[in-house]
């Protein structure tokens, strides 16, 4: 009987230890398990949309970096002066490369805007459509900004393939 007793007091106490354990031990770690748990998925949640954002901010500065490589190609196409003669001269020699004939070259007076200057440009000339197009392209390479504000073609009676242009440009540079 003494062995029956003992056995259950062995039996009781080996339940209250694993009683105590688990209220003591094994609950509290599994709550905490389960808030690390949570925690964990929130930061990894949190992280990923940080990573997005990151990716976007990665694409923004790239867009940035791109537009200030064209800007500063744009502030390089504006000189800081008229520089009129010299694209006189550049338009003359263009012409002579194409072919054109006739060529009758008119600057006008000066347009003065807030942070350029524009100087209106009439060209009155002759040639063939290559001739004219070849020119057309080379006023369009050259290193300052030139915009055609008007083209016109016509033909000319008795004069075969060759056209008549009359062509208006803006030129510019930076108001000093």
């Amino acid at each position: 009987m003494r062995a029956a007793v003992r056995q259950h007091l062995v039996t009781l106490a080996t339940i209250a230890v694993a009683v105590v354990f688990t209220l003591g031990v094994y609950l509290p770690q599994s709550r905490q398990t389960k808030r690390l748990r949570d925690e964990t998925l929130q930061l990894k949640s949190e992280l990923a949309s940080q990573q997005t954002k990151l990716a976007g901010a990665a694409q923004l500065y790239d867009a940035v970096q791109r537009s200030a490589a064209r800007q500063a190609g744009f502030d390089r196409a504006i000189p800081p002066q008229d520089e009129l003669g010299d694209f006189l001269e550049n338009i003359d020699q263009i012409a002579r490369q194409s072919g054109l004939g006739e060529m009758n070259v008119v600057p006008s007076d000066v347009v003065e805007g807030a942070n350029l200057n524009c100087h209106p440009i009439e060209m009155n000339f002759r040639g063939d459509l290559a001739g004219i197009y070849g020119f057309l392209r080379q006023i369009e390479s050259l290193p300052r900004i030139v915009r055609v504000q008007r083209l016109e073609l016509g033909s000319m009676e008795g004069a075969g393939a060759e056209l008549a242009a009359s062509l208006t440009v803006h030129v510019y540079y930076r108001r000093s």
